[in-house]
This record gives C-alpha cells, sequence and structure tokens, in this order.
C-alpha cells in the first residue's frame, strides 16, 4: 500500500499503470489452458448452460473466464459463481448480469475494460476498471484502481483505492488502504469508513457523503484545491488513538465528532457553522497560526461568538460528552 502522507501525479500515474499491466493480459486464444471463454447463442442467457462457453463447458473455480469480441449477447449469473479471474474486453458489447440470483467471486484478479456489468463482484485480489459501465457492489481483497469507465457502485477495498479518471457515483464503503484521486468526475452518496489516508489532487467532487476516518495510525484529510461538504465527519478513536491531519477546506453540514485529535494545518479550514450543525468535541483540535476553525455557538449559556477562530492553540472539551456522539 502507498502510505506517503503526499503523492505526486507522477507516482499516482506509475502505479496506476503498474496495477493495468499486472491485470490486462487479455489472451487471444480461445483454447489457452485453465481459460474458458463466453460464447454465448446457446439458446438462453444462462452462466450454468455449457452450451453458452468455448468448450461447451462452465467454467470451474480455477479457470480464467474472459469475454471479449467472440462473445456474443448478454449474460446472465444463475447461480453462485467463483473463478480465478474474470477479464471483460473493450471488445464485449454485452451485458453480465448477476442480481438477484448471485455473486461473481474471483480468486484472483478482476479486470473490466468494456460491455456492462450489473454485479455483485468480488475479489481477493486487485480490481482495475478501464472501461465499460459497472453497476452494483464492489469488493477487493486488494487495490482498485479506476482508470475510466462510468461505475455506479458501492466499494469496499482491503488495499488502496485509485481514482485517475472517469465518472463514479460512489455509495458509500470501507477502505483499509489509502484513497488516492487525481481525476474524474466523483459523486459521493452515503457513508465511508477510512483506516487510511484521503488523498485528493484533482478530479471533481459532488454531493454530501459522511466521512469518518477509524485509522490505528496518523491519517491525513487533504481536501484539495475545491471545499468538500460533508454531511457527518468524524475522527474516532482506536485502541490505539486516532489522530488527523486536515489540509484544505471542509464544510460540514450536518454532525462533526472528534474523541482524537484533529490537526488543522497551515492554511486549512474546519467549518461547522451550517444551520443545524452540530459539533462535539470530547478530544483535541489543534489549528496551526493559518488555519481557521468556524462553528455555531453550543449554547446561550456559553460566552462565545458565532464564528471561533482557534490560533495556535489546543482546545479540548467543547462540547458536553454524550452518551452516543453519532
Amino acid at each position: 500500500m502507498l502510505r506517503e502522507n503526499m503523492i505526486s501525479c507522477l507516482q499516482l500515474d506509475s502505479y496506476l499503470q503498474q496495477l493495468l499491466e499486472q491485470n490486462s493480459k487479455l489472451e487471444t486464444t480461445e483454447n489457452l489452458e485453465g481459460t474458458i471463454v463466453w460464447k454465448g447463442g446457446g439458446g438462453d442467457e444462462r452462466w450454468s448452460n455449457p452450451l453458452n462457453w468455448w468448450g461447451k463447458r462452465v467454467p470451474l473455480p480455477g479457470e480464467r473466464v474472459v469475454f471479449d469480441g467472440r462473445s456474443i449477447g448478454d449474460a446472465v449469473v444463475d447461480c453462485e459463481v467463483t473463478v480465478k479471474s474474470l477479464e471483460i474486453s473493450s471488445e464485449y458489447i454485452g451485458t453480465v448480469t448477476s442480481w438477484p440470483a448471485g455473486c461473481l467471486r474471483a480468486r484472483k484478479t478482476i479486470l473490466i475494460r468494456g460491455g456492462v456489468v450489473n454485479a455483485r463482484l468480488q475479489a481477493l485480489g486487485d480490481v482495475v476498471l478501464a472501461g465499460g459501465v459497472v453497476n452494483g457492489s464492489l469488493e477487493a481483497g486488494g487495490n482498485v484502481a479506476i482508470a475510466s469507465g462510468n461505475i455506479h457502485c458501492y466499494l469496499s477495498a482491503n488495499g488502496d483505492v485509485i481514482i485517475e479518471n472517469g465518472e463514479l457515483v460512489w455509495y458509500g464503503g470501507k477502505i483499509k488502504g489509502d484513497v488516492l484521486l487525481s481525476g474524474g468526475n466523483i459523486f459521493l452518496a452515503g457513508c465511508y469508513y477510512f483506516e487510511g489516508d484521503f488523498q485528493r489532487t484533482g478530479g471533481k467532487i459532488s454531493g454530501t457523503p459522511s466521512f469518518y476516518f477509524i485509522g490505528n495510525r496518523p491519517q491525513t484529510f487533504n481536501a484539495g484545491a475545491d471545499k468538500i461538504n460533508l454531511w457527518d465527519f468524524s475522527v474516532l478513536t482506536s485502541r490505539f488513538g486516532s489522530e488527523l491531519n486536515l489540509n484544505g477546506q471542509v464544510n460540514v453540514c450536518g454532525c462533526f465528532c472528534n474523541t482524537g485529535t484533529v490537526k488543522v494545518l497551515d492554511g486549512a479550514v474546519l467549518e461547522i457553522a451550517a444551520e443545524g450543525s452540530r459539533y462535539y468535541n470530547m478530544g483535541t483540535i489543534i489549528a496551526s497560526s493559518t488555519a481557521k476553525v468556524i462553528r455555531q455557538k453550543l449554547l446561550v449559556a456559553v460566552s462565545e461568538s458565532e464564528d471561533v477562530s482557534l490560533r495556535a492553540s489546543a482546545i479540548k472539551g467543547f462540547a458536553p460528552p454524550l452518551s452516543s456522539p453519532l
């Protein structure tokens, strides 16, 4: 996993290209040992029909499955499926659907360059999306790299999530590695749990998601050049303690909750001033000399202005402790 607090666009491009090269070796020979290709034309669209596969047999769990230019028509996953790897080339123009019958699982990698996939996808290894349309849910045991495509998914990963380009509607999930965003249009609409860093060097973000930082090491949230609007923003204490370094501008419309340490770095702005927003700080906020924290007054009895700017100081316990801060 990438663990540097800052990563250049060149490093990100190189890392994404490495994943693409590792997972993009689509073979052209249908008789390659261990590979089975969707044929279609077997009288129906069922995955379980041997006549829909070159070689007239259904793929085994240890085999690589390919959809390419020789693959005709749509495929319906009518059973629980486990394969070695799944590869859909840019030449495939059909649709692969697993709803509602089952799940497509790969023991290694999933590579999608074309077609339409309406499915629950799981991979023990990496997932690379470099084209096509993907709708449903996606879970990766490794990294997720998005180079292009149109994706509408719930997305979780044990590794990093690298977004270079494409149209992405991301409905929430848990990321154990880092999120590295350099391009694309991303609409965020859900709850996101980060155990690593969230680094934005480019790309357009819209929506009002909820971000929860729950890592066991110091984390970084780099909002990038443009303001990011959040509904909920929480830094939650783990058994090792929690520390979040905040860069950029973040506006919280709903609830801010901190039980760890938030460091608002030079030039950063943390704003919790929207009407109806809630501010619960049971930890520590440290604002640099050029940072700004803006929040609503909590109680009439509290002698604080509507806007509070914290300068070079550590502040504890602005709000009374709650039994359930969320």
